[in-house]
């Protein structure tokens, strides 16, 4: 198995067989396809698919799986067995991205930090964008199957990413946001892309990518990394409100962030992905930051057990990326548009995992949240943006939409929403 790892990571692709066990517990996986990516990306970075005779399109078919210890992205094909007239499926490794010896690389601690610490994005076609425990942002030439870029934030080396997002949706006016499909004519690479890079300590960064490729052959033809234009306290803005003073940096959880690496305990690094969730909401413009019971009570109740910590209510805080400042240093600190607490039931806790930031249902004046608890209920909570005087910290009104237990549909793991559809669609992922 360490040979076939060892050829993912240095030979040209193959359709050669393997097995998965060596490389962990799958924990997620995305679509990879154009137009996939055409979604999440400015214009004029990826290529544009040929009509196939069929009317439909030819682009590749690409997933990315991220395991336990690395991230692996296949191309996914039909191979005729011609005698039978038959179809099978074929995968070929497009990338990997890990350490090169999966046994040894644990007993050395720069190889180790080097490791990625959060799921990849893609910036362009054949780009992904990933953060490290060591507190740098990687990037990585699928084409070439080599890192790409590299560069350290003000987070520092004891910070570790654990969340890149892409936050294009605001300047790609040339998508169409029902097919994912835009103009060539206007798709230039004038607009450069923007990520979003989320610290363990709860402080976030915006970067501008300075990036040109020639996309018939996927060649960098420039790629610089200026500073961030912008940061993001987030625990800091969400507890702020409560008028408890925050020491800085505020601590998420009793483990030590600093020390987390892939070496970590399944029990330590889920305790510390569990603290909040991370999200861009396109149609706005905004950043959406979800806060769970836990985080806040961390630093609000230090000394409560994490019991009491989870019956408190969860926050979700608002940032506008709109009219930000040019290329200053150090990148300001911009305050939240709005601070919003996120009440839990009489018997279900908030979980930072099952929320549903800025839910398009209601007028631009009013801001949508949907959350499921942990007994298994739907939850609304509806903001009034206008009325709201100079406070941030901004009133809620709670409503129960569905009672999940009453329907048999089992327990709830998972809650999406499409914010490319004209209609809001919510999608449950249950144990039935």
């Amino acid at each position: 198995s360490q040979d076939i790892l060892h050829s993912l990571a240095t030979k040209p692709p193959s359709t050669m067989p393997y097995t998965v066990q060596m490389l962990g517990a799958v924990q997620r996986i995305s679509f990879l396809s154009r137009d996939a990516i055409r979604r999440v990306v400015p214009p004029g970075y990826v290529r544009e698919d040929k009509p196939s005779i069929g009317g439909g399109s030819n682009g590749m078919q690409r997933l990315m799986i991220g395991f336990r210890r690395c991230v692996v992205v296949v191309s996914v094909f039909h191979l005729k067995n011609q005698r039978k007239d038959e179809c099978a499926r074929g995968v070929q490794v497009m990338a990997y991205i890990g350490p090169d010896d999966l046994d040894e690389y644990e007993q050395d601690e720069k190889a180790r930090k080097r490791q990625p610490s959060s799921y990849p994005v893609p910036i362009s076609e054949n780009i992904l964008a990933y953060g490290c425990y060591d507190g740098g942002i990687r990037f990585y030439d699928i084409v070439r199957r080599k890192q790409a870029k590299s560069a350290l934030g003000p987070n520092g080396r004891g910070n570790p990413i654990v969340r890149v997002i892409n936050a294009n949706g605001a300047q790609s006016d040339c998508v169409s946001p029902l097919d994912g499909r835009y103009d060539a004519t206007t798709a230039s690479q004038t607009i450069l892309p923007r990520l979003l890079s989320v610290c363990a300590t709860g402080v976030a960064y915006l970067w501008e990518l300075d990036l040109s490729i020639d996309l018939d052959n996927g060649e960098v033809l420039y790629f610089d990394i200026p500073p961030p234009i912008a940061s993001f306290d987030g625990l800091v803005a969400a507890v702020s409100g409560k008028g408890v003073p925050v020491k800085y940096p505020p601590t998420l959880s009793p483990a030590s962030i600093a020390s987390l690496s892939p070496c970590s305990s399944w029990e330590q690094t889920d305790e510390v992905n569990a603290q909040f969730e991370v999200s861009y909401d396109p149609g706005k413009n905004w950043l959406c930051w979800v806060f769970s019971p836990d985080a806040l009570g961390s630093t609000l109740k230090p000394q409560s057990s994490r019991e009491e910590r989870l019956n408190m209510n969860g926050t979700l805080v608002c940032w506008s990326l709109e009219n930000l400042p040019r290329r200053e240093w150090p990148p300001p600190l911009l305050p939240p548009r709005c601070v919003v607490q996120l009440p839990r039931t009489a018997d279900g806790k908030v979980l930072s995992e099952m929320v549903l930031p800025c839910i398009g249902v209601l007028p631009n004046s009013h801001l949508a949240t949907i959350y499921a608890t942990s007994s298994d209920e739907l939850v609304a909570a509806v903001t009034d943006l206008e009325n709201r005087g100079d406070s941030v910290q901004l009133d809620v009104n709670m409503m129960t939409l569905a009672d999940l237990k009453m329907m048999d549909y089992g327990q709830i793991h998972s809650i999406a929403t499409s914010r490319f559809h004209p209609l809001s669609m919510i999608a449950l992922g249950t144990a039935a």
